[in-house]
């Protein structure tokens, strides 16, 4: 009866069971799969929260690498042009020339008290009147004076063209009468403000010099004690010696004067013309060089 009555319902009972058990396995599968996408989603928006903070340390990592560039050079310290008020020094001092290098720790000035023979300087060096030379520009230089900086300019210089009998005291006292602090503005107007008859004795003066310069360049050279260094080519003209006309101009017995505005002389047919360029601009640049370095002079032309 017992017996009966089991394998009556061992069948039904198995069937239950092994449905049991599916139900479970699916159950677990159906769990492990939820498990395994509500994790992927919780990741994408973990990412999606943490991308505006991450961004700036991507954008970080991708700038060049200060390493890297260093294989092509740094960059200038003075590619950027600072441009530093400083008030004109009350010193007796004048500049007479600079040399620029592409590092400010190696450009140079020709700086003399007045009166004295100029002197070379280096950043760093000791200045007359216990500067320090700081920094050297094209138009000016910086030197450090009881804590504070101070700047020297070209002064005005006047490149009088007149006869060879003239006293170099003249020149002198007239360049005296000049303010040892104009700028370059200030320079101009001084040249735009001079009386009607000095500017018409300078003219005549600089014509007269164009024509007998056309017409012999060699005599007029000796007069003025200057000589071509090649002659017919253009490497300048050597300064022979000390003329008068040249007082006060910052060249000196030696020089080597290698170009005016850019252009280069030393063939005198073809320098004739920059007097006229000359007298129109007001003012000459004018290149020298001097124990083998060059530098560049700022002369107004009365």
């Amino acid at each position: 009866m017992g017996a009966t009555f089991i394998a009556k319902f061992q069948r039904p009972v198995s069937i239950g069971v092994l449905a049991l058990l599916c139900g479970w396995f699916i159950y677990l599968a159906v769990q492990n799969v939820f498990f395994y996408i509500d994790a992927s989603v919780v990741m994408d928006l973990e990412n999606i929260d943490s991308a505006p903070a991450s961004q700036p340390q991507q954008q970080g990592q991708s700038s060049p690498n200060p390493t890297t560039l260093a294989l092509f050079g740094r960059p200038d310290a003075n590619s950027s042009t600072k441009v530093i008020e400083a008030p004109t020094t009350r010193l007796n001092l004048e500049l007479q020339g600079v040399f620029l290098s592409d590092t400010n720790g190696s450009s140079s000035a020709i700086v003399a008290e007045r009166g004295r023979d100029g002197k070379l300087y280096i950043v760093g060096d000791k200045l007359p009147g216990n500067g320090v030379l700081q920094s050297v520009a094209a138009d000016h230089i910086l030197f450090k004076r009881s804590g504070r900086l101070e700047k020297l300019m070209f002064t005005s210089k006047r490149l009088d063209i007149q006869a060879s009998g003239s006293s170099p005291s003249n020149d002198v006292a007239r360049a005296s009468q000049n303010r040892r602090t104009q700028t370059e503005d200030e320079r101009a107007n001084s040249v735009t403000r001079r009386s009607p008859a000095a500017a018409t004795t300078t003219g005549t003066r600089l014509s007269d010099i164009q024509t007998r310069l056309a017409q012999n360049p060699k005599a007029v050279l000796d007069e003025y004690g200057l000589s071509a260094v090649a002659p017919g080519t253009s490497q300048g003209y050597k300064i022979n010696s000390a003329h008068p006309a040249l007082a006060n101009s910052g060249l000196q017995p030696g020089d080597r004067v290698v170009s005016v505005n850019g252009a280069p002389l030393g063939v005198a047919m073809n320098d004739v013309r920059l007097i006229d360029q000359a007298r129109s601009a007001g003012r000459v640049r004018v290149e020298v060089e001097r124990g083998g370095r060059r530098f560049f002079l700022t002369i107004p032309i009365p």
